[in-house]
């Protein structure tokens, strides 16, 4: 025997049903059967969507944590260079410009 219900969805939950999927779904079935207990095709989409929501998320911190990594690896290597033109310039005898 199936067990099944629908779910009427507010205003809001359709804009983002419609946003992710392209459809106007005005509610969402869900049946659970003895069977099989799979989830009704539409609610599978908003599960896909939010998979993908998040894999965006996860690679926009990635992305962030590169360019950190880069930039301090770069400040890192300019303070060197500092550092060395100024010891060069003192064992020389020469005014540092830097």
């Amino acid at each position: 025997m199936a067990k099944s219900i629908t779910i009427k969805l507010t205003e809001a939950q359709r804009k983002v049903l419609r946003e992710a999927t392209g459809e106007d779904q005005p509610e969402m079935k869900i049946e659970k059967s003895t069977v099989s207990s799979r989830v009704a095709p539409r609610a599978r989409t908003v599960a896909r969507a939010r998979t993908v929501a998040r894999a965006r998320t996860v690679a926009r911190a990635r992305n962030v944590a590169r360019a950190r990594t880069v930039a301090r690896a770069r400040t890192v290597a300019r303070a060197r260079t500092v550092a060395r033109a100024r010891t060069l310039a003192r064992k020389g005898g020469i005014k540092p410009t830097l």
